[in-house]
């Protein structure tokens, strides 16, 4: 909760890894400081620096780490509403994520695509998604992507006024 600490941490590991020649490092840091921005509501500047990030990342070719920064990419368009981009962003680490077969990957952006669905209304389009992403979590055991997806398909039931299936996905 320390925004100008957190900030001059990150910029000094940014400065480090510029002297390195450890491409992911840097990436990373982009990443670190984006992911602060976006903490603190400056979705402008999280996009950037995750543009730099998701740069870097395809330089080194590192599917992993495409996929990882499409989807942040992803959130910050989604949490502005840019529903089109925020879609382009989290198919495109679903395609990164397959190229590696990455499951536990592959699950949160399939969750991310259901919730664009979710924002558009399309209901039954989401649950699709979500429930193809509990496939995939469920085979990592990934429990925090787990409870999110249960999390979204409650909000999903609740609007439904299936009120026995949200219950249920929320207690899950």
């Amino acid at each position: 909760n320390r925004k100008d600490s957190a900030l001059y941490y990150t910029e000094r590991a940014i400065r480090f890894a510029r002297r390195s020649s450890q491409k992911e490092v840097l990436a990373e840091s982009f990443n670190t400081q984006g992911r602060i921005y976006a903490y603190f509501g400056q979705v402008d500047l999280s996009m950037a620096k995750n543009i730099n990030a998701l740069q870097l990342a395809t330089d080194l070719n590192n599917a992993f780490l495409m996929s990882h920064y499409n989807r942040e990419l992803g959130d910050a368009q989604r949490s502005i509403l840019n529903l089109d981009d925020a879609e382009n962003y989290f198919n495109r680490s679903l395609q990164n994520a397959e190229d590696i077969h990455d499951r536990r990957q592959i699950g949160l952006s399939l969750m991310s695509l259901g919730t664009v669905y979710y924002e558009r209304k399309n209901l039954t389009d989401a649950i699709r998604f979500l429930d193809r992403a509990l496939i995939e979590l469920r085979a990592t055991d990934d429990v925090n992507g787990l409870g999110e997806v249960h999390n979204n398909l409650g909000l999903i039931f609740r609007k439904q006024k299936k009120y026995a299936d949200a219950v249920s996905n929320f207690n899950k």
